[in-house]
């Protein structure tokens, strides 16, 4: 008997540890402007601003995430908005949507601003630029753009002629950039 309880504890203990290495938070690193220029692309009357914001990449998953502060900028209460982000590199398209949950306030009141990060950020250091492989994305930039805001009396503010510019914008320019690198690589051709 007590050796059945001696195995059951370490077969719980070993799938404890386990279910925590599998819920391990993923670690984020700041992108440096000198690798990556994050842009803030503003729709003219867009009643919220992006402050202070940062580009990230997950070191488990090499994949992009921010951090920002959002500001009311507008008279309105806003109960949410949808980010957008487009890169040189043609990636790019809609965040998940910010809605104000956390606090006793439900609505972004005019003037205020709203931290927007849950990552878990580490210093950036030479083994890390290597093991992302970062200089492959240096001089690449990528803009990030609000697509929609919700007041909270229920109207909404959209721009989608300047979103769809700024998306047509680095589309064209991500593929100038492959074309680029196309005849940096194979050289350029001689006409016929």
């Amino acid at each position: 008997m007590i050796r059945f309880l001696a195995i059951a504890l370490l077969v719980f203990s070993l799938a404890s540890v386990a279910h925590a290495q599998s819920q391990k938070e993923d670690e984020y690193v700041v992108i440096p402007s000198n690798i990556v220029l994050l842009t803030l692309a503003s729709p003219p009357g867009c009643p919220v601003q992006f402050e202070n914001a940062r580009l990230l990449m997950s070191v488990q998953e090499k994949s992009y995430a921010f951090s920002y502060d959002v500001r009311n900028i507008s008279s309105k209460p806003i109960a949410q908005w949808q980010p957008m982000f487009w890169s040189s590199m043609g990636t790019g398209g809609t965040l998940s949507s910010d809605k104000l949950s956390q606090g006793s306030s439900k609505i972004l009141l005019p003037a205020e601003v709203l931290h927007h990060s849950s990552q878990r950020l580490i210093p950036l250091t030479a083994d890390l630029i290597k093991q992302l492989d970062l200089d492959k994305y240096r001089g690449g930039m990528v803009a990030l753009v609000i697509n929609s805001v919700s007041f909270a009396d229920g109207t909404h503010y959209e721009a989608p002629s300047f979103v769809t510019a700024v998306r047509s914008y680095f589309e064209q320019l991500a593929t100038n950039l492959n074309r680029l690198e196309n005849i940096s690589r194979d050289g350029p051709r001689s006409p016929r």
